[in-house]
């Protein structure tokens, strides 16, 4: 899904944060909020909460499981 100019910065941050990223965070590194939905309409990123999403490419660590929402 490489709808915008900054899949690497994308990776590095979800690989930075447990494959965890907010809506905010994937919006400031240039992510349209059509594509997060799209990720999330395809079953690539998971919501644990409201924008707050799981990379299901990332294995679930326990920092995520344990982390407070």
């Amino acid at each position: 899904m490489g709808d915008f100019a900054s899949e690497g910065r994308l990776a590095r941050l979800l690989g930075e944060n447990d494959g965890v990223i907010t809506r905010r965070a994937a919006l400031a590194i240039g992510m349209k909020s059509s594509a997060i939905d799209r990720r999330v309409a395809a079953k690539l990123w998971q919501t644990l909460a409201p924008g707050v999403y799981l990379s299901t490419a990332h294995p679930l660590t326990d920092a995520v499981c344990w982390t407070p929402l």
